[in-house]
Formats: structure tokens, C-alpha cells, sequence
């Protein structure tokens, strides 16, 4: 099975990253009921839209920005960037001590997503292996988020039982943050020209 260096590495960054989410998503919402002063079932409904809605607002734009530069080397930053405040949040989640701390990191959260998420799906698609296409995204499917977020949920479930909530956002931090070192790989093997272009849709936003 072969694949380019690029389209591998990303693949192995992603699955760590979602292996480090995967650590806390099943308890998430036991923990800000359980361990936040004042959070409720209410409260984890509107963090989740707080980190979606303004994900979804932001990347947008710099998806836009990253097609307009040169080369690879913007959107590397902005997936490194994106990784790292991803991480940082879940490192602080354990000292959230109201509703309001937890919407302020998932404001953040917003912002490493919307920085991140672009960039890795544009390296992918440019990069991707000719006529291996569905297959390679099967493969990160599989492994990310299959593998990755389903293995680490079944585990991280047991080990917030055994441990508790502060070992559980310390190993997932930890993993988002080995996710970045991985992608350290990437820098000898970037485009440093003009990006390949992508047809444009029928109907383009």
C-alpha cells in the first residue's frame, strides 16, 4: 500500500488528534454537569453550538486566505497553530470553574478548528494520490475517527472512571499536542509554489 509522504503524515497526525479528543468526548458533558458550578444539561448545549456556530463562521475566511497564498507553508502554520490552541483548551478544561470559562474556551476551540480544519483538508486534496482518492480518504476515515475516536472514547470512559476528569484532558492534551510534533515532518516536503488549482463548482460561494 503506498502512499506520498504528505498525504501519510497527515493521515497519522489526524488519527493521534482525534485519539486525543476521543479521550474526553463520551464524558464531556458528564463532567460540566457534574464538576462546573452551575452547569447543566442547558450549558452543554450551548457550548457545543458556541464551538460549532463560531467554527463554521470563521474558517470560511481563512480557508479564503490560505487559497490566496503561495506555496504550503501558510497553511502548515495554521494547522500547527490551530492543533495548538486545540490542545491548550483541553489542557485547561480542568480548571473551569464556571459556565462562562467553559463558553470562553469553547470560543478558542473555535478558532484552533477554524484554523486547523482548512488547512489539513487543503494539503490532503492537493496531495492526495492519483486514482487512490476514495481509498485514501477511507483510510483516514477509518483510522481517525473509527480507530481514533472510537478506541480512545472506549478507553478514555474507564480511565475517567479509574483516574478522574483531570488525567483524562492532560492525556488528550498531550496527544493534540504529539499530533503538531508529527506534522514537524511536513516542512521539507511542502509546495513552495503556486498551489495546485482546484476546478471551481458550478455554483461558487
Amino acid at each position: 500500500m503506498h502512499m506520498n509522504v504528505i498525504v501519510q503524515t497527515l493521515i497519522i497526525a489526524s488519527f493521534v488528534f482525534e485519539a486525543g479528543f476521543g479521550m474526553f468526548a463520551p464524558v464531556f458533558a458528564v463532567f460540566v454537569t457534574t464538576q462546573i458550578p452551575g452547569g447543566d444539561i442547558a450549558v452543554v448545549g450551548f457550548a457545543t453550538g458556541v464551538y460549532w456556530i463560531l467554527k463554521s463562521l470563521l474558517q470560511i475566511p481563512v480557508g479564503r486566505y490560505l487559497d490566496k497564498k503561495e506555496g504550503e507553508t501558510d497553511d502548515l502554520y495554521s494547522l500547527w497553530a490551530g492543533y495548538f490552541l486545540m490542545g491548550l483548551v483541553v489542557f485547561l478544561y480542568q480548571y473551569i470553574e464556571s459556565p462562562l470559562h467553559l463558553y470562553v474556551l469553547q470560543a478558542l476551540l473555535a478558532v484552533g478548528g477554524a484554523l486547523a480544519v482548512p488547512a489539513w483538508y487543503g494539503m490532503f486534496l492537493r496531495n492526495i494520490d492519483h486514482h487512490k482518492e476514495s481509498f485514501e480518504w477511507s483510510i483516514n476515515s477509518s483510522l481517525s475517527f473509527g480507530f481514533g475516536t472510537g478506541g480512545a472514547g472506549m478507553l478514555g470512559g474507564y480511565l475517567a472512571q479509574v483516574y478522574g476528569f483531570h488525567f483524562i484532558f492532560v492525556t488528550g492534551a498531550l496527544l493534540i499536542w504529539g499530533s503538531l510534533v508529527i506534522l514537524f515532518v511536513l516542512r521539507k516536503h511542502l509546495r513552495r509554489g503556486s498551489k495546485v488549482p482546484i476546478p471551481k463548482p458550478p455554483f461558487p460561494l
